[in-house]
């Protein structure tokens, strides 16, 4: 899966339909000796009560091959010759009639897209077994709303969970030490999601534009943190933990504001400390008019303020040594700002579109 974005992620595929094959319905070799079902199994459910064959039976996909596919009293079953260990690559993805999915505890990864564009999927049961969530793996599963993770799980992929916009719970298993980049971007309605203790990265944009946020504790243990991981979650109003600044309103790590809490604010003092305005942390702050920042800030990274329309006053303190590229793109009622003498880097369109 190939997807980049920074504040905008590509439009979505078209859907593939359920197939009603009747071959799908038989066993492929009527002569084979019974097989004992512990583990071989996938039960499903499509939203027009038909047989959906995957995109791929073959081994590499499930690690099993495919012995029969039924469909009876409203209840789909995938029946393989042995043990499923895996969910592979684009395996379900676009099927657009899948309801829900029962994935037995044997399974140890989900694939990249492998249920990418599944927009009927409501119901996911992942097995206890599961350990890594792979790139893109549910992105646009518009009508999933909850979403349980294993303890067993340990990564959650770039991109994983993207636009799933109807998705209001998310139980992280307290396995899980990485997030990858915009996992869970465009998740409008998430308003409930705890972070595990055992967390040690979050990727850029994991979190953007999940609006329905309110508050959430960042774990004492992160290592890494990425580029806008909370951008424009405009009811964000407090963050907790040993990272939080004392008022809540701001991540800062090692000097650098990292994420900042924007609900109803139109201005706002930066705490003592923070030495570099991180990319993106203003951006789209769409209430904000005055912002003071602290004599210790020398670097304003790029896109620090991008789009902040009603943004009119600034300082910028005699340290600053560099501002970056679009930092205050779009402030249209930023009418002047001084720069201070020790600037040396002013990057491309640090200024644009500021009438």
């Amino acid at each position: 899966m190939k997807k980049s974005c920074f504040f905008l992620f590509a439009t979505f595929l078209a859907l593939s339909g359920c197939s009603d094959s009747a071959d799908d319905n038989e066993v492929l070799d009527k002569d084979e000796p019974p097989v004992e079902f512990n583990g071989s199994q996938i039960f499903y459910t499509t939203i027009d009560d038909s047989k959906l064959s995957p995109n791929s039976s073959d081994f590499a996909v499930f690690g099993s091959n495919l012995l029969s596919n039924t469909y009876e009293d409203g209840q789909g079953v995938w029946t393989f010759e042995g043990t499923i260990s895996r969910i592979g690559e684009n395996a379900f993805k676009e099927c657009g009639c899948l309801e829900s999915i029962v994935i037995p505890d044997v399974v140890v990864e989900i694939g990249e897209d492998a249920f990418e564009g599944c927009v009927n999927l409501k119901e996911v049961s992942l097995g206890n077994g599961v350990t890594s969530i792979g790139q893109g793996a549910f992105s646009y599963c518009t009508s999933l709303s909850e979403i349980v993770l294993p303890d067993a799980l340990a990564s959650i992929g770039d991109f994983a969970f993207l636009h799933c916009e109807s998705l209001q719970h998310a139980s992280l298993g307290s396995g899980v030490t990485h997030i990858g980049f915009g996992a869970f971007s465009d998740c409008w309605n998430l308003s409930d999601i705890i972070l595990p203790d055992g967390l040690t990265v979050i990727g850029g944009l994991a979190f953007s534009r999940c609006m329905n946020l309110t508050n959430i504790a960042i774990p004492d243990g992160i290592a890494e943190m990425g580029v806008g991981v909370f951008i424009e979650c405009q009811n964000l109003t407090a963050f907790e933990g040993k990272f939080a600044s004392a008022d809540g309103r701001c991540i800062v790590m090692d000097g650098v504001l990292k994420s900042f809490a924007p609900h109803e604010l139109s201005a706002y003092t930066v705490p003592d400390g923070v030495a570099v305005i991180g990319s993106g942390v203003f951006s789209n702050c769409s209430l904000l008019e005055s912002v003071v920042l602290p004599e210790d800030v020398t670097v304003i990274e790029g896109s620090a303020f991008l789009d902040c329309m009603h943004l009119s006053s600034i300082s910028l303190p005699a340290g600053v040594t560099s501002i970056g590229n679009f930092a205050f793109s779009g402030c249209s009622n930023l009418t002047s700002i001084t720069i201070p003498d020790g600037v040396t880097e002013i990057n491309h369109h640090a200024f644009s579109d500021c009438i």
